[in-house]
């Protein structure tokens, strides 16, 4: 198995550390690859890493602009950025690619929305400052009727699970499935409901974890849809959206010195209480990665690649200028592949 497929099926499992370094081996094999610099992003997509993947989704576009999942990618990261012209640029390229894709339509549309409702915020308050400044004289002007896109909220919304489902319940009265769009990827889930006026009620969810999207079942009630969804890894999730955040405590930040300055050790948010074993240490491992620094995890990619898996260091100046040896567990050996 090659770099690239173990890359990927570490992916498929959730292991974003793993699939990075064979992502790094593949590129160091074949620099010219776009797909692999694509595949790459999507790791640091994973790990929240959103400016990282944004420059290797440039690198991806240099070697190939008809790449469209690169161009997605990069519009998904300028959004998590808050850069959304930026967004609605690349994500536009990618859906004149692709116009079929389902994701580049979602994304398209919720960037727009997101634009459309900001316009209408700073033309409201320029409308009050130009009231303020003018006086009496503004109730005098006839600037005759003006038109504005209808931007509505969308209807509330919950859930519930079990250890392999989880239900999203959305409550709008008279959805049905003729007035209503449903489309389901890995990590996200958009309803489109479109009622009388030309209203429209938009829910944009942002998953926890993978879903399996061809597993989804829909169900709609006199007041309410019902979106199944089966996990991809079952087990309990914290939350259903993943900007969910666990509440800070109250009083100071706590923040201790290290190599690079000060850091607050209260951002990396472990769930002590609610995942065990391999899984929690993954995750803890998956927040440092993301809240690290460029030598952080230069660190972290370097001491897991050159050990086997063995070693994961954060210190980039104890790692950066030597190999990094594997060290077995306990009784038992380290070899090479084929050694016998």
């Amino acid at each position: 198995m090659g770099a690239v497929e173990e890359g990927n099926s570490h992916f498929v499992d959730g292991d974003y550390l793993a699939a990075l370094t064979k992502y790094d081996e593949a590129i160091s094999e074949n620099p010219t690859n776009s797909s692999y610099y694509a595949k790459r992003a999507a790791c640091h997509m994973a790990l929240d890493a959103y400016t990282d993947a944004i420059e290797d989704c440039t690198k991806a576009i240099k070697l190939d602009d008809k790449n469209a999942l690169a161009l997605w990618r990069k519009g998904v990261c300028y959004f998590h950025v808050g850069e959304l012209h930026s967004a609605k640029d690349h994500l536009e390229k990618a859906y004149d690619l692709n116009s079929e894709n389902r994701r580049f339509r979602t994304w398209l549309r919720k960037v727009e929305a997101e634009l459309v409702e900001g316009e209408i915020l700073v033309g409201e308050k320029r409308d009050r400052q130009s009231t303020v400044s003018s006086g009496s004289a503004a109730a005098e002007a006839d600037l005759g009727p003006i038109s504005l896109p209808l931007v509505s909220k969308g209807p509330k919304y919950s859930h519930y699970q079990s250890h392999t489902h989880v239900t999203l319940e959305v409550l709008q009265p008279g959805a049905t499935p003729e007035n209503t769009r449903i489309d389901t990827s890995t990590k996200e889930v958009n309803v489109a409901i479109t009622l009388g006026e030309g209203r429209e009620f938009n829910i944009d969810v942002d998953l926890w974890d993978a879903i399996v999207p061809e597993a989804s079942k829909v169900s709609y009630g006199a007041k309410k849809i019902e979106i199944k969804m089966q996990k991809a890894r079952p087990g309990r999730w914290d939350a259903l959206e993943a900007k969910s955040a666990k509440a800070p405590t109250e009083g100071a930040v706590r923040k201790y010195p290290s190599s690079k300055g000060a850091k607050d050790w209260d951002q990396l948010d472990i769930k002590d209480d609610k995942k065990e074993g391999e899984e929690a240490l993954n995750d803890f491992f998956r927040q440092i990665y993301s809240h690290g620094n460029e030598e952080t995890r230069r660190a972290m990619n370097k001491s897991f690649l050159e050990s086997g898996g063995t070693v994961l260091s954060t210190n980039w100046g104890e790692v950066g200028t030597k190999a990094v040896e594997g060290s077995a567990p306990k009784g038992m050996e380290m070899k090479k592949w084929g050694e016998e």
